[in-house]
């Protein structure tokens, strides 16, 4: 897996037990550029790291020697949100901003995986991209916008499909269809029936139907709660605020927080394993940060790394990675 370190500016490699392989430092980090995002290629041997600089971009890293491959620079005045690779690994998804926040310009870049060359731009949220859920199949992806809403992006068509705002039920099934819901990240669900959208200004965890995009179900979480992952291979997610040191794995099923799970910094970045058995968690304290590994089954930490972790994690195998094993 691989971590960002404090500084910003450097990448560290580990196992998945948090025993560190290396660290690099990339050439095309220069300027003052701070590394937002990471994402594994699909083979594991190259890492997208989306940078602050100026201009800030999207480079390819070779894993086993920090190289850079290729880069695509945003426009001027744009900084990176987040990053998303589909299953088949041949296309890379980048949200991206004006730097001060402002409306337009922003949006949706897809890029080919294997060159980094730009091959289609969408405005999306009215420039106000964050967070990428992409299903498997690689047919549409689903954009958290900064607000209450949701862009449907349909990925074959490069076309935006629909926006919809984010509602809630509360608690006695009324629909509350514009409630301020408040930033958070996006998931799919384990059988992508589901979006699943963390409200940290309401409290609630909205289920909405992705064929659809009505919602379907909400759940009290704790107050803040913004990262989520939702479990591979079971009917749960793991969810954490971004002001508090803690984690919560909810049940979707019952649709209940099973357990709150104390860390020793606030989480900035939380990635599920392949199997759903294991979850890492960045978290911030004052200066420095820490690497977490929780036991899913557990419930519990049982592993940490102190080398310092920053605010992005990317891990591979993961959920869609390619595997063979042998018996």
């Amino acid at each position: 897996m691989a971590s960002v370190g404090v500084d910003g500016r450097s990448i560290s490699i580990l196992d998945g037990s948090l025993t560190p392989i290396t660290t690099l430092r990339p050439a095309a980090l220069s300027n003052g550029a701070r590394i937002q995002a990471l994402e594994f290629s699909s083979g594991g041997e190259v890492v997208f790291v989306a940078d602050s600089g100026q201009p800030g971009g999207v480079s390819s890293i070779r894993r086993f020697d920090g190289r850079a491959l290729d880069r695509w620079d945003l426009p001027p005045g744009q900084v990176p949100r987040s990053l998303a690779l589909p299953r088949n690994g041949t296309v890379l998804l980048v949200s991206h901003g004006s730097a001060s926040g402002a409306r337009g310009l922003g949006g949706i870049t897809i890029l080919s995986a294997s060159n980094l060359h730009e091959l289609g731009r969408l405005e999306v949220c009215g420039g106000r991209a964050g967070e990428i859920a992409v299903m498997r199949t690689g047919e549409r992806a689903f954009v958290r916008c900064f607000g209450d809403t949701v862009a449907v992006v349909d990925l074959e068509l490069r076309r935006i499909a629909r926006t919809v705002a984010v509602g809630r039920l509360a608690p006695d099934q009324s629909a509350v269809r514009h409630s301020s819901c408040g930033p958070g990240s996006i998931a799919l669900s384990r059988t992508e029936g589901l979006l699943l959208l963390p409200c940290s200004r309401s409290g609630y965890l909205v289920l909405v139907d992705r064929l659809t995009m009505e919602p379907f179900d909400s759940m009290v979480v704790p107050l803040g709660t913004y990262h989520i992952a939702a479990s591979p291979s079971r009917p749960e997610a793991l969810t954490a605020p971004r002001d508090r040191a803690q984690v919560s794995i909810i049940n979707l099923s019952t649709r209940v927080v099973e357990a709150n799970v104390s860390l020793a910094g606030e989480p900035s970045s939380i990635v599920m394993s392949g199997r759903g058995d294991y979850a890492y968690v960045a978290t911030q304290i004052d200066a420095g940060g820490r690497l977490v590994l929780l036991d899913m089954g557990l419930r519990a930490a049982v592993a940490v790394d102190s080398t310092g972790a920053g605010r992005a994690l990317s891990l591979w195998p993961g959920r869609w990675s390619p595997v063979l094993a042998w018996r």
